[in-house]
């Protein structure tokens, strides 16, 4: 298909999804009886054949879980964010270090009269991924989504320590090259950039997805502090799964509070 017509029909269904996503009977589908931090944005998932929207009130997006290729529009935007991002792409692959999606294609498009950003990417090996949940929670940790399996050994442990260990030094390297795009176009760094579910799996290794639509206005210990939280809350529920004890969530603290903040 051409790539314009393709552009066209994506928009059009992106666009559909806003409207969809506005209706008030909606959002009463998706967030019924559900319970969270009133300051974040509620927002909705809705599965097709081949991949998935993302919905809320200020990001609309669809990842093709098929060919790891991503098409999303934000209404609240700076145009510096989008070079921002393209800048840690180029300077990751010069480096080698650290894996992230590829930008392709963007623009800034009118609706209902307000300017919203159009943006396409594409995962590293045209491959979604494993994500987190089914990375590192992949293996049998609830019984009746409720008990610690019985079969959850040491060496299983050691495995998920292992996991969030190699979690800390990938995203060193991540951090160190955001930081140096953002004192070259004189800015903040993003959210979103250091946490656990945004790594993903391919055949090719680990690689970074979904920070590409965050504003890059945070300070390096605004980043810190909220990774250090995030990942608090990650390790506490791979205890309370079974797959971690205290003293492993220990060591994994002590090394993220190293390393982190002698970045």
């Amino acid at each position: 298909m051409d790539a314009t017509l393709r552009r066209a029909l994506i928009l059009s269904e992106l666009k559909s999804k806003i409207a969809h996503w506005k209706q008030p009977e909606t959002k009463d589908f998706y967030c019924k009886n559900l319970t969270g931090n009133p300051s974040e944005s509620s927002f909705g998932i809705l599965r097709d054949d081949n991949g998935y929207f993302h919905l809320s009130d200020n990001l609309v997006s669809y990842c093709n879980l098929r060919d790891g290729t991503i098409a999303r529009i934000r209404k609240d935007f700076k145009p510096i964010d989008w070079k921002c991002y393209n800048d840690l792409y180029n300077l990751a692959k010069e480096s080698n270090s650290v894996r992230v999606d590829i930008p392709l294609y963007r623009e800034e498009i009118l609706i209902d009269n307000d300017i919203w950003e159009y943006a396409e990417l594409k995962s590293p090996n045209n491959d979604y991924g494993q994500n987190f949940n089914d990375d590192v929670f992949s293996w049998p940790e609830l019984t009746d989504g409720m008990i610690p399996n019985a079969s959850i050994d040491d060496t299983l442990r050691n495995n998920v320590e292992t996991y969030f260990n190699e979690f800390i030094d990938s995203s060193i390297s991540l951090i160190k090259i955001a930081l140096v795009v953002a004192e070259r176009n004189k800015t903040g760094l993003p959210s979103g950039i250091c946490e656990p579910s945004n790594r993903y799996k391919d055949q090719n290794g680990y690689f970074w997805s979904d920070f590409d639509a965050e504003s890059w206005n945070h300070s390096k210990d605004e980043i810190m502090n909220l990774s250090f939280v995030i990942l608090y809350t990650t390790l506490s529920f791979a205890k309370a799964c079974g797959v971690l004890d205290d003293n492993r969530i220990n060591k994994l603290i002590l090394n993220a509070r190293e390393k982190w903040t002698t970045i």
